[in-house]
């Protein structure tokens, strides 16, 4: 993440104090300005308000003001100045840091509601800010001053949050915004939508992504125990926990990124939790059939599963995971290591989507999970070699 040490944003909140406590996705409307500014690189946030006190209760770290005599130590490279009641993004504010200069004057085309000024353009327009509504006088006179420039924001958007019934309307864009390109069509399609709804009613509970990652898990585990089980109702049970496992499985990073609470212990976990309940689904699998037949083929091909999934597990954390950290973007996104990889990685990538869950629910209500495992026993070891060959043929290049 770049860092803009001089910018700074300056919300004037005077007699607009309301509007920042409002919250948005679980989080109050300044405490998500302020994460969002951390986000993109800046330096801080100052709110200048006559209600200081309910701002600072509201979110801790940002510098709120009230006095004139107070606005003399705002002197910062540049003061990116936003109207109180808008709510830009991460990749706007990191656009405009990146195309503004210290010392200079800016507005952006299109987008009236923020200018950005030097510490003595600030110093001059400063003393409308202790005044309800001052922001548009501001805006007046730095469009008038000596050599103010015209930007065009390019990436982001400036959500519009003036009225709480602007609020659901803004949390559906964010929450839309959380679904990755990398996922399947089943989990694009089918459990997105279910597990967007469920971390949408849990946004402004307190509980926390780790906390969901594990409930998750006991989710997944607790339909692997029934699974081996090997009675067809318990293994239909066992399925349908399966993938409620997985649709839970979403809410995690779904709450983690909405609230800017991403962590990498978060993120392994998620990923491992992932992996151990698939291989225990898959031990369950032979277990029941092991148990069922007295053949220990069936356990041949569960272990086969197991060892071949947690060793494809272990190469993609090697070699995308071990030195990411959460700041860069959720832990695992794809197998491959970069947007260029060739068209066999990408085939890798799709096979290790987690659309086969709904084969194993088809599979658990015909009452042919031994089929599952076999294909299973078969596909895993495969992906594994082929995860092997893509790693040494992309060390054989960089070294070549």
């Amino acid at each position: 993440m770049d860092s803009f040490n001089g910018c700074h944003l300056v919300i004037p909140a005077h007699g607009m104090e309301e509007a920042l406590v409002r919250k948005v996705a679980g989080l109050t409307l300044i405490d998500r300005l302020w994460r969002t500014a951390m986000r993109a690189g800046m330096s801080g946030v100052t709110v200048i308000a006559g209600k200081a006190e309910m701002l600072r209760d509201a979110c801790e770290q940002v510098n709120a003001v009230t006095e004139e005599r107070d606005l003399a130590h705002v002197r910062h490279e540049r003061c990116v100045v936003l109207k109180p009641g808008y709510l830009p993004d991460t990749d706007f504010l990191t656009d405009v840091c990146r195309q503004t200069l210290p010392g200079r004057q800016y507005i952006v085309s299109g987008h009236p509601v923020i200018f950005i000024c030097s510490p003595v353009h600030f110093a001059y327009v400063s003393t409308f800010f202790l005044r309800d509504n001052s922001f548009g006088e501001a805006l007046r006179e730095t469009s008038r001053s000596p050599g103010v420039e015209e930007i065009s924001v390019a990436r982001g958007t400036i959500f519009n949050v003036t009225h709480p019934s602007d609020i659901p309307g803004v949390e559906d864009r964010l929450f839309k915004g959380l679904v990755k390109d990398t996922e399947g069509f089943m989990s694009r399609y089918v459990e997105r939508p279910v597990s967007l709804a469920i971390s949408r009613r849990l946004v402004n509970a307190n509980i926390t992504p780790n906390q969901m990652s594990i409930f998750s898990i006991a989710v997944g585990l607790a339909g692997a125990a029934l699974i081996s089980i090997g009675t067809h109702p318990m293994q239909v049970a066992g399925a349908l926990l399966f993938l409620a496992h997985s649709i839970l499985d979403g809410c995690d990073g779904e709450i983690a990124r909405i609230k800017f609470m991403e962590s990498r212990i978060g993120g392994l976990m998620d990923f491992w939790g992932d992996n151990i309940v698939h291989s225990a689904v898959f031990y369950a699998i032979g277990h029941a059939w092991h148990t069922a037949s007295g053949n220990v083929l069936p356990l041949v091909l569960g272990w086969t599963a197991v060892i071949s999934t947690m060793g494809s597990a272990g190469l993609v954390y090697f070699r995308t995971m071990r030195t990411k950290s959460a700041d860069q973007g959720p832990m695992y996104t794809s197998v491959a290591e970069t947007d260029t990889d060739s068209r066999i990685v990408k085939t890798a990538d799709f096979l290790s989507r987690r659309d086969f869950i709904y084969l194993v629910v088809i599979l658990a209500i015909f009452d042919h999970l031994d089929w599952f495992l076999v294909l299973t026993a078969i596909g895993s070891p495969a992906f594994f070699v082929t995860l092997l060959w893509l790693h040494f043929k992309k060390d054989r290049g960089a070294g070549s």
